[in-house]
């Protein structure tokens, strides 16, 4: 249930619902009332508290106007809720290590379902060592951030001498890093902090 429904509210939505999708129009609000076996008066109370919410809309003045704005309890309305807002900070090589972690550039905002839950930001990829695995440079990669990760998994790396991304192994006192480009060596690295393991990429399309 929603934490801004009560329980009642909450089973009069899922009633408007269910009455559109068997009758084809919204019910009103006497027949609320009496499915409910409350008054015309508490029956306009619960709806006008759903139209307050912003669950629905609805004109008093006019019949049958109920409209569904938000299809079930467990769905959020709020964008505060709906959305996270993730920080980009800069941009990470995907080559070298280049220093930018610190680099706060702007925010963006995505649907929390998008991306699952943790605390994630956002670095803008550079060069192309990373590009057989459809990393391109401009893309922004969207990186969860982590202690730990498995062999294989495209990391983001603290290195010492700065940022970068690949995919990570580790080998008893090292931590391996191979790029997806056979332009590319192989980086070996001690005492390396694991910021990050890249989860998603969003892209700029531009047709030419």
């Amino acid at each position: 249930m929603s934490k801004g429904l009560t329980a009642r509210q909450c089973e009069i939505l899922n009633f408007i619902k269910d009455y559109i999708q068997k009758n084809g129009c919204p019910p009103t609000v006497k027949e609320i009332g009496e499915f409910f076996k409350i008054s015309i008066k508490g029956s306009y109370d619960h709806i006008k508290a759903l139209e307050k919410k912003k669950y629905i809309s609805y004109q008093a003045k006019k019949s049958r106007s109920m409209k569904l704005l938000v299809h079930s309890c467990d769905d959020d309305f709020n964008e505060e809720t709906r959305f996270k807002e993730i920080p980009v900070l800069g941009t990470v090589q995907a080559g070298l290590p280049i220093l930018s972690y610190e680099n706060f550039e702007s925010k963006f905002k995505i649907s929390n379902d998008m991306f699952g839950k943790g605390e994630l930001f956002g670095l803008r990829i550079r060069g192309d060592s990373m590009k057989d695995e459809g990393i391109l440079e401009g893309d922004l990669a969207i990186v969860k951030i982590i202690n730990n990760f498995e062999n294989g998994q495209i990391i983001v790396v603290d290195t010492g001498n700065g940022i970068t991304i690949k995919k990570g192994y580790k080998e008893k006192d090292k931590l391996r890093l191979e790029a997806a480009n056979k332009n590319y060596s192989t980086i070996l690295t001690k005492n390396s902090r694991i910021i990050g393991k890249l989860i998603g990429l969003i892209r700029k399309y531009e047709s030419k």
